[in-house]
């Protein structure tokens, strides 16, 4: 049982991961080819901003793709 959990719980991870990312990327690129930002430090504290919210939503989407992997799974 608790082995079945955490093969959810890592599936949700590797899928909210890959999920953020894509999704901060895709921010990023429309930033970028909108050119909101004119100099590079804005740029880069855009850049700093969005890594920070990737790395903390990952954790909380990871729960909720797990819970979607289970309901799907049974």
């Amino acid at each position: 049982m608790l082995h079945t959990l955490i093969s959810f719980y890592l599936q949700g991870l590797l899928l909210a991961t890959i999920f953020v990312f894509i999704a901060g990327l895709t921010y990023m690129v429309n930033r970028a080819y909108k050119k909101v930002d004119k100099t590079a430090k804005e740029r880069q504290e855009v850049l700093y901003d969005v890594l920070m919210i990737c790395i903390l939503t990952v954790p909380i989407f990871s729960f909720a793709f797990m819970a979607l992997l289970l309901v799907l799974k049974s």
